[in-house]
C-alpha cells in the first residue's frame, strides 16, 4: 500500500471520533470545582449524592449536595452545599467531644448548684414564715397594749367619778355635824368646810363625824379631824360644856396603790427593756399610759422612777447567746454582784438569740460602775453601755 493511501485512511478514522467528542462536550452540563477544608485534616467527608469517597478537589455540576463531616473524638457536622454557576470552597471545624469524666464532673457541679439554690429557697421561705409570725405576735401585743390603755382610761374615769361623789358626800356630812343641837340650846357654829381641792390632795383621808354624849357630866360634841393642805390632821372640836376634854382623833392609814397602777408600771418597764427595733411605733401609747399613771399616783416612787427611765435610761449590753443555759449562767453571775439584769430576744439569720443586758439604770454613774464591774470581775471587755431617751 502506498503512503498516500495510508494517511488518508487514518484521517478518515480520526475525524469522526474528534467530531463525536466535540458534540458530546457541548451536550454535558457545566461542572464547577468544590474544595472543602476540614479541621482536623483527617476528618472524613461524605457527599451523599456520590457513591465514591470525596476526592479533593472535585468538580460537580450545579445543584444542592448533602455533606457529612465526621472524625473520631469530635462531634460530627451535617449540612448542605449549593453550587450555582461558580466554584465553591469552605471550611468545616469540628468540636472535640468532652471526656466522660468531665461530663460527670460538670453534672455533679450542676446538681450541687441546684441543691444550694433549693436550700436558699427553703431558708428564705422559713425566714418569711418567721417574719410573718413575729408580725402577728407584734400585732397581738399591740392589741393587748391598746386594750390595757383603754382599761386604764376607763378605770381613771371611774376613779374620778368616785372622788367627785365622795367629795359631795363629805361636804354634806360636815354641814349635818355642825347643825346638831345639844340640850335644847342654839345650834353651834358650823365648822370649816373641806374643799374638793383639799380632799383630792389626800384621797385616802376622808373626814367623818362622831358625836359622843356622857350621862354623868355635861354633854360634849366632837367632830373628827379634817385634812389640811399640809396633809396633817387638826382637831375641830365644838364644846357645850366646860373645856376640860380634848379630841383624840387620828388620820386613817393610806390606801395601797391600785392594781391598775402596778400593772401599768410593769407594762412600761417591759416596753423599755425590749429591743429598740420593737419600740418603734408605740411611743405615743406609752406616753398616754405614763400620763395616766402620773394622774393616778403622781407621788408614788415607782411611778417617778418609771418616768425618769422613760426620759433617760442606760443599758449595758453584756453578751449574746443562742443557748438559754448560757444566758441564765451569765444572769446568775451578774446577780451575784447585785447588778440588775434582763433579756432581749431577737432573730439573726433564722436563729433565736438571747441578749443579756444589765439595767435599767436611771443614772449614768450607776451604769458606768456596772460596766466596770463586768469588765474587771468577769473579764468581758466587749461589753458596751448604751444611752436611750424618749
Amino acid at each position: 500500500m502506498s503512503p498516500g493511501k495510508v494517511k488518508l485512511a487514518w484521517l478518515s478514522l480520526v475525524l469522526p471520533l474528534a467530531v463525536g467528542n466535540v458534540l458530546a462536550a457541548e451536550n454535558d452540563p457545566p461542572r464547577f470545582r468544590m474544595t472543602l477544608v476540614t479541621d482536623p485534616v483527617h476528618a472524613t467527608v461524605k457527599i451523599h449524592e456520590l457513591t465514591e469517597p470525596y476526592p479533593a478537589p472535585l468538580t460537580l455540576p450545579e445543584g444542592r449536595y448533602h455533606v457529612s463531616v465526621t472524625a473520631a473524638g469530635f462531634q460530627g457536622e451535617h449540612g448542605t452545599i449549593d453550587i450555582q454557576g461558580k466554584d465553591w470552597s469552605g471550611l468545616v471545624r469540628l468540636t472535640p467531644t468532652p471526656p466522660e469524666a468531665d461530663c460527670t464532673k460538670a453534672t455533679a457541679a450542676l446538681e450541687q448548684g441546684w441543691a444550694k439554690l433549693r436550700q436558699e429557697q427553703d431558708q428564705l421561705r422559713e425566714d418569711r414564715l418567721q417574719a410573718e409570725d413575729r408580725s402577728k405576735r407584734l400585732e397581738r401585743d399591740e392589741a393587748k397594749f391598746n386594750e390595757a390603755v383603754k382599761k386604764l382610761n376607763k378605770d381613771s374615769k371611774d376613779l374620778a367619778q368616785k372622788i367627785k361623789k365622795a367629795s359631795k358626800q363629805t361636804g354634806c356630812d360636815q354641814v349635818e355635824a355642825g347643825s346638831v343641837k345639844m340640850g335644847g340650846g342654839k345650834p353651834d357654829a358650823k365648822p370649816e368646810t373641806v374643799t374638793p381641792t383639799e380632799l383630792t390632795a389626800k384621797l385616802d383621808a376622808v373626814p367623818s363625824s362622831e358625836i359622843v354624849a356622857k350621862s354623868d357630866g355635861p354633854a360634849k360634841e366632837e367632830v373628827a379631824t379634817k385634812p389640811t393642805l399640809a396633809g396633817k390632821a387638826e382637831p375641830n372640836v365644838i364644846e357645850s360644856g366646860p373645856a376640860d376634854a380634848t379630841s383624840a382623833a387620828t388620820s386613817p392609814p393610806s390606801e395601797p396603790v391600785p392594781d391598775e397602777v402596778q400593772s401599768g408600771i410593769k407594762q412600761i418597764l417591759s416596753f423599755l427593756q425590749s429591743p429598740p427595733s420593737q419600740q418603734k411605733g408605740h411611743a405615743a401609747n406609752l406616753q398616754i399610759l405614763l400620763d395616766r399613771l402620773l394622774v393616778l399616783a403622781p407621788s408614788h416612787p415607782e411611778v417617778q422612777r418609771v418616768k425618769q427611765l422613760y426620759e433617760e435610761r442606760y443599758v449595758v449590753y453584756v453578751g449574746t447567746f443562742s443557748s438559754d443555759d448560757k444566758a441564765a449562767e451569765m444572769e446568775g453571775m451578774l446577780r451575784s454582784k447585785s447588778i440588775p439584769t434582763f433579756r432581749q430576744q431577737f432573730v439573726i439569720q433564722g436563729q433565736n438569740m438571747l441578749r443579756v443586758c444589765a439595767g435599767l439604770f436611771d443614772k449614768r454613774q450607776d451604769a458606768t460602775n456596772a460596766l466596770s464591774t463586768i469588765q474587771h470581775d468577769f473579764n468581758i471587755q466587749d461589753a458596751i453601755m448604751r444611752k436611750f431617751g424618749k
